[in-house]
């Protein structure tokens, strides 16, 4: 068996994308999170022999975000930890047991990522320690650990003298990888969607996916961008 873990925030308003204001009004850019949510479920829940299971933050967010994914086959635990770092550590800790071949989680903020991506990284785990898919901003928009059972603490460093939320996250983590002695396979890069900016590269992707003949991937963040196309063509006319 094969897991994905989604980390999801609640949609609201004030606590979510807050980067994007004031293109977007508070309400607005939770309207968005909670869209980007459903998608990035829908994706992982899409994949093969997959488990997939969804950690959540803050502590009371399970009722919302049930209501929102709608989905009896997915798990939930609240993350726990102070920093990224920790959260990610412990999630992997939750989910790397028994018969786990690897675990892949990945955040919210890029709602159009393809589920090629996430069988990608599977495949990479059968001859890989560790696959990382590097995000635009430095970051890193999903990472990958195989179950090595008894041998799962090598992958305590990758997590440990992070500078979190900065453009050094990326390379760190491949520093901390070498260091430890993994293996590791790099994933095509991404763009998350953290300002105003990114959601025209997210509507170009999402127009490039349909192009493919793809209907699905980023289907309710697309119905949100439709709704708010006319400022997204002028912040384009002023790009």
């Amino acid at each position: 068996m094969q897991s994905i873990v989604v980390f999801a925030k609640s949609p609201t308003p004030g606590t979510v994308k807050t980067r994007l204001s004031p293109f977007l009004t508070s309400r607005e850019a939770a309207e968005l999170y909670r869209a980007f949510v459903q998608d990035t479920l829908n994706t992982a829940r899409s994949v093969a022999n997959t488990q997939t299971s969804v950690a959540y933050s803050p502590a009371d967010a399970e009722p919302v975000l049930r209501e929102i994914i709608g989905s009896p086959t997915v798990s939930w635990f609240a993350q726990s930890g102070e920093s990224l770092g920790d959260r990610l550590l412990r999630a992997f800790r939750n989910t790397l047991v028994n018969d786990t071949m690897g675990v892949v989680t990945v955040g919210s903020d890029c709602p159009a990522l393809p589920q090629h991506i996430f069988e990608q990284a599977f495949d990479g785990l059968r001859e890989h320690d560790v696959v990382l898919g590097p995000a635009t901003d430095g970051g890193y928009y999903l990472i990958g650990l195989k179950n090595q059972r008894t041998h799962n603490d090598r992958y305590i460093d990758l997590f440990r003298d992070i500078s979190w939320s900065t453009d050094l996250v990326y390379p760190q983590t491949i520093r901390a990888a070498t260091t430890a002695g993994l293996s590791l396979l790099e994933l095509p890069e991404w763009s998350d969607v953290d300002q105003a900016k990114d959601l025209l590269n997210l509507r170009q992707t999402i127009a490039s996916i349909r192009d493919a003949g793809d209907r699905y991937t980023g289907a309710n963040s697309e119905v949100i961008l439709m709704s708010m196309s006319e400022r997204l063509d002028r912040l384009q006319d002023e790009a």
